[in-house]
């Protein structure tokens, strides 16, 4: 819907750019306004929800630095930490049955 207008008044070059334009504003609102959310439990959900938007967008911002130097200079540095999720329960066997209550049921 949008490509043809665009090409019309820009050209395809700048159709190209519009849409490029648009994907880095999309980008750099990801980094800044939403939380990584892999590999987390419910619990560790709850406590990355409650950091406010500014304190996750403050981190955002702090992950561009260390970008640049681990990738570009290759330099040893860690990553800014949002919030320590280390006191948080995590059982990553919570759902494993336990051997003897699976083998209960079992016929010979």
């Amino acid at each position: 819907m949008t490509w043809l207008p665009l090409v019309r008044a820009f050209k395809p070059q700048g159709a190209f750019g519009y849409y490029a334009a648009w994907n880095i504003i999309g980008f750099l609102l990801v980094l800044f306004f939403l939380p990584e959310t892999k590999g987390r439990t419910l619990e560790e959900l709850d406590r990355v929800f409650e950091v406010p938007t500014r304190v996750h967008a403050k981190w955002g911002a702090a992950q561009v630095p260390y970008f640049i130097k681990r990738y570009i200079f290759r330099q040893d540095v860690q990553p800014p930490v949002l919030l320590d999720l280390s006191d948080t329960p995590h059982h990553p066997d919570a759902f494993k049955p336990d051997s003897k209550e699976s083998n209960e049921g079992e016929r010979v």
